[in-house]
């Protein structure tokens, strides 16, 4: 089974379309549920989806989108509300990812195409889910999402497809510490990661953070001494009286920075 993120990023093409066929949320009225009828309808198929969810975590990292695609609404956009990981949706919006992956006009043409029937196809499959048995449905969603990354496959090229996995991959760390991307599905299976291998990661993981935060706090204390050497005595005087003592902050807006910072290369 392929990776999700393909399905993701074939889903993301709406975003990419011409201004009058975006999505169909701006045409709709405040109180619309896309494909579904009423309130009730739209809850019962997400709820579903989300309890689900909670014994297949593929399933649920699908949550933001489904949410997308069922709506009507523009591929992203309740990843950004919720702060969930949507950033993955946008990268073929832009212009430089495709410059990257060198796509050329008529593959974009192409793409454009595709994403219009598939976005129809995917519509309906969705609305004909039967509720009543959610792990059959679940299966479905799944094979919905295989057939989609076959209709993606037959547009890109090999290398293109294998240059935006790694882009996804990078993306990804822009929102996730690289144990939590490594511990991760479908990674930890993929790249057969044990229980105790995910165990000692997560451990090391918080060592390497304490760490990290001595050696921030000393470069800190460093830079501060440098700034200050560049007042006259009095000056300096004067600064240290006005903050005293260092006192330890707990700071959990620091600590989540340099958490997703670990996994960058830069």
């Amino acid at each position: 089974m392929g990776s999700y993120n393909q399905l993701l990023i074939l889903f993301l093409l709406p975003v990419i379309l011409p201004a009058n066929s975006l999505c169909l949320a701006q045409e709709k009225s405040e109180d619309s549920y896309g494909i579904f009828s009423n309130q009730d309808e739209y809850y019962q198929f997400m709820g579903s989806v989300k309890r689900e969810g909670a014994n297949n975590p593929e399933l649920m990292s699908m949550v933001p989108l489904l949410n997308d695609i069922v709506l009507g609404q523009p591929i992203g956009s309740t990843g950004r509300k919720y702060n969930a990981t949507d950033s993955t949706l946008g990268l073929l919006a832009d212009e430089s990812v495709r410059k990257e992956l060198e796509i050329v006009d008529q593959q974009f043409e192409d793409l454009q195409k595709a994403n219009e029937e598939i976005q129809q196809r995917v519509a309906q499959q969705l609305r004909e889910l039967d509720l009543t048995d959610m792990k059959a449905a679940a299966n479905q969603i799944l094979a919905i999402r295989d057939q989609s990354e076959k209709d993606l496959q037959s547009t890109l090229l090999p290398h293109q497809m294998q240059r935006l996995r790694q882009i996804v991959a990078q993306n990804q760390l822009r929102r996730k510490s690289f144990v939590e991307w490594l511990t991760s599905e479908p990674w930890k299976t993929q790249l057969e990661i044990s229980d105790d291998q995910a165990i000692s990661l997560k451990e090391s993981e918080k060592q390497i953070e304490e760490d990290l935060q001595r050696e921030i706090a000393a470069l800190r204390e460093k830079a501060r001494k440098q700034l200050l050497g560049k007042l006259k005595n009095k000056q300096q005087q004067q600064v240290e009286e006005l903050f005293g003592d260092d006192f330890q902050f707990s700071d959990p807006e620091s600590k989540e920075r340099t958490r997703k910072l670990r996994g960058r290369k830069k």
